[in-house]
């Protein structure tokens, strides 16, 4: 008979416990002061990337433009077009972006004409 209590000791420090818990953690908040003051922020101008014309680059622009600054690629080596076109290609699969297959190897085409490498350039 001691054996089968037992087994309702934790369940009994549960029932107890968690409602002291709640009750201290979800005490109504107070709703902030409406003071009628309205606040602008005026956000600095950023120039548009002044990146190297190419096949591609308005798509380019777009396209990867939506997720992240369109000068991350300045900073990026040079890769062959096997790698920038495992880069665009990941940009799909991993982080979903809304490419279309057919603006792949547009993008990959641009990609590489501004940083590809020299073997890379021809296809």
């Amino acid at each position: 008979m001691k054996i089968t209590s037992l087994r309702f000791i934790p369940f009994a420090v549960v029932a107890i416990v968690v409602p002291s818990v709640i009750g201290q953690t979800s005490q109504p908040q107070s709703a902030p002061s409406s003071t009628g003051t309205v606040t602008k922020i005026s956000l600095p101008a950023i120039p548009f990337p002044n990146l190297p014309d190419g096949p591609g680059r308005d798509v380019y622009m777009v396209q990867c433009g939506i997720c992240h600054t369109q000068r991350y690629v300045t900073m990026q080596p040079r890769f062959s077009r096997k790698v920038w076109t495992d880069e665009v290609n990941k940009m799909i699969n991993t982080y979903k972006a809304q490419i279309q297959p057919d603006q792949v190897n547009t993008i990959v085409d641009y990609l590489v004409s501004i940083r590809g490498t020299e073997s890379s350039q021809s296809k």
